[in-house]
């Protein structure tokens, strides 16, 4: 039985003791890592929306993103040329990229805080791919609701325009 005993006590040293095996051929390699930094996108505004001179009448104006003017009635009067706002694109040359327009603005009398006016915006395009030299550019149209009897005066109002690669 003690003969027993021990190859048991054997057998289990044997099975709880790990078998040390002989590392077996490794291999490595540097790997690489790569950026590519590329020019910031940048927009500015070359030429502001204007909607004319117009009279204080009921109806709206409309300049469409082609610079084109009409109104309804006709209440356009000669003066200020109706203009689209026309901005500027520069970054890295061949990358397309999207433009958010501010999808209102409000005109505010530049001598009376209380007249205002709004317009609805609306861009040339959503986007553009910049030209070899890393330009390109969008302009910006909309229609202006004029109020019966609005205060005549000049009126003024800011909207955001934004650029990012896509």
């Amino acid at each position: 039985m003690k003969a027993l005993l021990a190859t048991a006590a054997a057998a289990a040293f044997v099975i709880a003791t790990p078998a040390f095996a002989q590392a077996g051929p490794t291999s490595s390699v540097n790997a690489d890592a790569d950026a590519t930094i590329v020019t910031p996108i940048h927009v500015s505004q070359t030429t502001g929306l204007n909607f004319g001179s117009i009279a204080a009448i009921a109806g709206t104006v409309t300049v469409g993103s082609n610079g084109a003017s009409t109104s309804s009635p006709n209440m356009l009067v000669p003066g200020v040329t109706p203009t689209a706002g026309l901005f500027a694109v520069t970054g890295e040359p061949g990358l397309a990229y999207s433009n958010t327009v501010a999808g209102d603005v409000t005109l505010t009398n530049t001598t009376d805080s209380n007249a205002t006016m709004s317009a609805t915006l609306s861009p040339s395009a959503p986007g553009g791919t910049l030209s070899t030299t890393g330009t390109d550019s969008f302009t910006v149209g909309g229609v202006l609701t004029v109020a019966d009897a609005q205060k005549p005066g000049s009126y003024s109002g800011t909207y955001s325009v934004s650029v990012q690669y896509n």
